[in-house]
């Protein structure tokens, strides 16, 4: 087609929008206008990458390596060791006084009776040998898995730095 006939760049690519067969048709046989409407396609892709660039192809991977070296905050170092020592505590006294149903009346009645006699070594022994009378193995397991855990905490609370320190 002649250059006097072709309509407006503008007209012809909102009718190609809205799509009118005599746009596509005129484009089919115009390579002028062809051309054209290509071109504006093509920097309208280059203005859109200009306004709102695209990150690099390794961006995710290099943020995820950052995120992985970043040590935790000393705060929550602490608060995770405290609750590792606190549960390990209370699971060994629950263990204690719960393995066997009388455990725990029966240790403090043979500690009373001693203690009301004045000789509270001796109480305190006799509690200690009730105690392991009735449940040694339960006791033995439950304190050496209670002191594991509770050495854990403890190791998790003394690798945090405290506030304000600087290690070399």
């Amino acid at each position: 087609m002649s250059a006097s006939r072709c309509p407006e760049p503008e007209r012809l690519a909102l009718d190609l929008d809205d799509g009118q067969e005599w746009a596509l048709t005129h484009l089919e046989h115009c390579e002028g206008c062809a051309d054209i409407l290509e071109e504006h396609r093509l920097l309208e892709r280059e203005l859109f990458r200009a306004m709102d660039p695209a990150p690099p192809a390794d961006f995710v991977s290099r943020v995820m390596v950052r995120v992985e070296q970043a040590p935790a905050p000393p705060r929550t170092e602490l608060l995770v060791g405290g609750m590792i020592f606190l549960s390990s505590m209370v699971a060994l006294a629950a263990l204690v006084l719960t393995s066997v149903p009388s455990l725990g009346a029966l240790s403090l009645d043979t500690l009373d009776r001693a203690l009301a006699r004045g000789r509270w070594v001796e109480g305190v022994a006799a509690g200690f040998s009730t105690v392991w009378s009735v449940a040694g193995p339960t006791l033995l397991i439950a304190s050496i898995l209670t002191l594991l855990f509770a050495s854990l905490g403890l190791r998790k609370l003394a690798a945090t730095p405290a506030p304000g320190r600087v290690e070399a």
